[in-house]
């Protein structure tokens, strides 16, 4: 599996009871609570800081959030995370959904205060949410199998069986691409995340998908028989996503970040869970699988 305890996920979506509208209204008039408890939206930075905890709406996977060999958490995101955490001195808490748009849902809904899930900043979320500093640059890649399709431009993909995630960077790419390739045609996977669509490539289940070259570089060394035929887009950065309730809250990030990226805590972090990857030998790896 692409990670150690990858197969553990911590299914921790919090279900609140919704009170009547009008009783909703009469508390948000009375008392200062977070943007959650008033209709949705992630808490003020002075809630958070009330309760003692924030929290983190993740997925799992090895370039997000996952449980190590030696059962501890680890990941880019869940190390940004407690860091920020550490910095205003409260608690983080992570919500683990593991689609693209139950985590986008789940944030519109006010079901933690942030989204650090490895997401493009897009237009269309610039439109939903408020987006947080861009920490890191990614490019879609359409991946096949080897002895598989070999396109080589979006022309290319008309007839292929291509699946991407739902509601993810790669479909809104793909609309794009569609107003000038108007035979282009893809299915969505509510169901699947990137890193299993990945593994039905590889099994021979699909043809091609659609992934950031982050995620497919560390899971073809579990999967060694992926390839990547082509660049689907321009580099693109990855960005902490806020609930348009939750300005406060992204500034103290945005200032956290900063220090954080000058004193080199951000380059640590790529070193870590980055450095190795580009080193990968087809024929020993799949040798070791």
């Amino acid at each position: 599996m692409p990670a150690p305890g990858f197969s553990l996920f911590l299914r921790r979506v919090s279900q609140r009871a919704v009170p009547a509208r009008l009783a909703i209204g009469v508390l948000c008039a009375l008392i200062a609570v977070g943007a959650a408890s008033c209709g949705g939206g992630g808490g003020s930075i002075d809630s958070i800081k009330k309760k003692g905890k924030i929290v983190i709406i993740t997925r799992n996977s090895p370039t997000t959030y996952y449980e190590d060999r030696d059962g501890s958490m680890a990941g880019i995101e869940y190390d940004m995370a407690v860091e920020f955490a550490r910095h205003i001195g409260v608690e983080a808490e992570f919500v683990v959904v593991q689609t693209i748009s139950g985590i986008l849902d789940a944030l519109a809904d006010g079901k933690g205060d942030l989204a650090a899930a490895g997401l493009t900043h897009t237009p269309a979320r610039s439109d939903a949410f408020l987006i947080g500093p861009e920490y890191q640059v990614v490019r879609q890649l359409v991946v096949c199998r080897r002895g598989g399709p070999r396109p080589h431009a979006a022309e290319d993909l008309v007839g292929i069986d291509l699946r991407v995630v739902a509601k993810s960077s790669y479909e809104e790419r793909l609309e794009q691409l569609k107003e000038s390739h108007p035979d282009l045609a893809w299915t969505t996977d509510d169901s699947l995340d990137t890193e299993q669509l990945l593994r039905e490539v590889w099994l021979g289940n699909l043809e091609c998908t659609v992934s950031d070259n982050n995620i497919f570089a560390i899971n073809r060394r579990y999967y060694p028989e992926l390839v990547s035929r082509f660049s689907l887009s321009e580099p693109e950065p990855l960005a902490w996503l806020f609930h348009k309730r939750s300005g406060g809250l992204k500034d103290a990030v945005d200032g956290w970040f900063k220090e954080f990226k000058t004193n080199g805590g951000m380059d640590r972090l790529r070193e870590k869970y980055y450095g190795y990857i580009e080193i990968f030998d087809y024929v020993d790896t799949r040798k070791f699988v």
